[in-house]
């Protein structure tokens, strides 16, 4: 274990491989927001952002006018060839 600090680059503090996991991690606790963009079928694109609910009370990542707090926000675009494009965006609240 000695040996395995010993031979590391006093500031490396993250391997290089774990850098870009490490980097998404921290991202998640600033602000909770999941984005994935890709072809979802061939020709067919999609880009997908969930918004958690904040953890605790302050941490609202500014919610857009009109819609409900401390709920799931999705937004959803999708392109279809011949048809264009479509945006939707869905809101979950909790009923407790």
């Amino acid at each position: 274990m000695t040996e395995l600090v010993a031979n590391r680059p006093a500031r490396e503090i993250v391997h290089e491989s774990l850098q870009s996991l490490v980097r998404q991690q921290l991202e998640m606790l600033v602000m909770p927001t999941i984005r994935w963009r890709g072809d979802v079928w061939a020709g067919i694109f999609m880009a997908l952002v969930i918004h958690l609910p904040a953890r605790e009370k302050g941490q609202e990542d500014g919610s857009h006018e009109g819609e409900p707090e401390g709920g799931w926000r999705s937004d959803m675009q999708l392109d279809v060839p011949n048809l264009g494009r479509s945006t939707r965006r869905y809101g979950f609240i909790e009923m407790c």
